[in-house]
């Protein structure tokens, strides 16, 4: 993989959004960032690259994922109709002006920050706390049925580092309880909408070591569509706009970071530290919705201390994506 064999297979937007375009004027697509965070930068900056990318009218709403008992009790969030309970509407339109020190963890002024899309987006996706797909499969269908409602033509979720994939460290000790997995378990389950999976940067969230990500590109097979360079693109453009308003440890500074150095490797400065590539945080990689997700039975031993190191760095500094 130091070789960048996982480069040889691109990825091109405006192809896959061809069969989605065809005689239409315009098309509806939902994009989630996955673990809320600055996973909404990366949501809209997907949404501006297929903007760019056909010529058709491309109508976006942007979702990102938070904690449901928080905005459940909160009156400020109104629910966004009655058929989506868990779907909160901002308490504001106005967009967020932020700035490096700009103390967001446990709110939604990252996602305040972002340019208002389609339905006054960015939506809160208020999801449950330390469930599964497997202990509550009943809460995983209702809110794949919600998303539904929307109609959108197609759906794309976004992700920074990747821990969707491969676990991560940011969960109750279940990969499967991790935000952005269970998230991407939703997404999985939506009904007739076809659905890709997008990841920015590989191991730009600091989560997963070289090792397991390298693994986890290896086992995805046909299930890896490709990649595409964030250099040059409307993702690396949006991601300009809010890089001064930014920590330097914030993911998508980690991608920019990246994008000025011609090194072969790159040590990520959060969370694991993980040396890798400088490609896996120069480029999007896009998986079907069937890839196979890492959890225990692909670990090693390695790996699980690896999450126990992880966790005790992310919780005790609470790095945000």
């Amino acid at each position: 993989l130091m070789k960048n064999s996982h480069l040889k297979t691109k990825f091109d937007f405006s192809s896959f959004l061809s069969p989605y375009t065809n005689n239409k004027k315009e098309i509806q697509i939902g994009i989630i960032g996955l673990g809320g965070g600055c996973d909404i930068i990366s949501a809209w900056a997907v949404g501006e690259q297929c903007k760019k990318s056909t010529s058709c009218q491309v109508r976006i709403t942007l979702f990102n994922c938070k904690s449901h008992y928080r905005y459940n009790k909160d009156s400020s969030y109104k629910t966004f109709n009655d058929k989506t309970p868990h779907v909160f509407r901002l308490p504001t339109t106005d967009v967020a002006q932020l700035n490096p020190k700009s103390i967001t963890y446990g709110s939604t002024l990252v996602s305040q920050s972002v340019p208002r899309q389609n339905h006054e987006s960015p939506l809160i996706l208020g999801l449950p706390k330390n469930i599964t797909y497997k202990s509550d499969p009943q809460t995983i269908d209702e809110i794949a049925k919600e998303l539904s409602t929307f109609k959108f033509d197609v759906v794309i979720g976004v992700d920074a580092g990747g821990d969707s994939a491969t676990g991560g460290v940011d969960h109750s000790g279940d990969v499967e309880t991790g935000r952005d997995r269970l998230m991407l378990r939703i997404c999985r389950e939506l009904h007739q909408i076809p659905f890709i999976h997008i990841i920015l940067g590989l191991c730009s969230d600091g989560e997963s070591s070289f090792d397991l990500m390298n693994r986890f590109l290896i086992s995805a097979g046909d299930d890896y569509l490709g990649c595409f360079p964030i250099q040059n693109s409307a993702v690396e453009d949006c991601f300009l706009k809010m890089n001064s308003k930014l920590a330097q440890t914030r993911t998508i500074n980690i991608i920019l970071n990246a994008l000025k150095d011609n090194s072969e490797t790159r040590q990520v400065q959060r969370g694991l530290s993980p040396i890798v590539p400088t490609t896996y945080l120069t480029h999007g990689y896009v998986f079907s919705s069937s890839v196979h997700l890492f959890g225990p039975k692909d670990f090693t031993k390695d790996d699980l201390m690896n999450v126990a190191k992880g966790r005790n760095a992310f919780f005790g500094d609470h790095i945000a994506t």
